[in-house]
């Protein structure tokens, strides 16, 4: 099996919430995904990274407020649209980022 490690965006975010005792500047949190490529089963994706409908998702109140805290950056070459069609996914956490990536799994 062979496993790529991607990055899908990134959000950013004061150091501080993150690291105790850090700076007030802003930091880069990226968005990992692995492309699985097994040999049975084919293309698998863990975790999914940002996607452009995490935009569209955030748009309007109270999601927005999110999208204001931590802005996301994302080039369409790194999201998920850009590889083959996965046809399980597994993810490590449900929270709004990385619950818009999912829609890439559906047929």
């Amino acid at each position: 099996m062979k496993v790529h490690i991607l990055h899908a965006g990134y959000c950013t975010a004061p150091e501080h919430i993150a690291i105790q005792g850090g700076r007030w500047r802003s930091i880069h949190f990226p968005a990992m995904f692995a492309l699985l490529q097994h040999p049975r089963f084919g293309p698998m994706l863990f975790d999914s990274g940002y996607s452009y409908r995490f935009f569209e998702e955030t748009k309007t109140f109270p999601n927005r407020s999110y999208r204001l805290m931590t802005p996301v950056r994302l080039r369409e070459h790194q999201s998920t649209r850009s590889f083959p069609h996965s046809t399980s996914g597994y993810y490590s956490s449900l929270h709004l980022p990385f619950s818009r990536g999912p829609y890439r799994l559906a047929p």
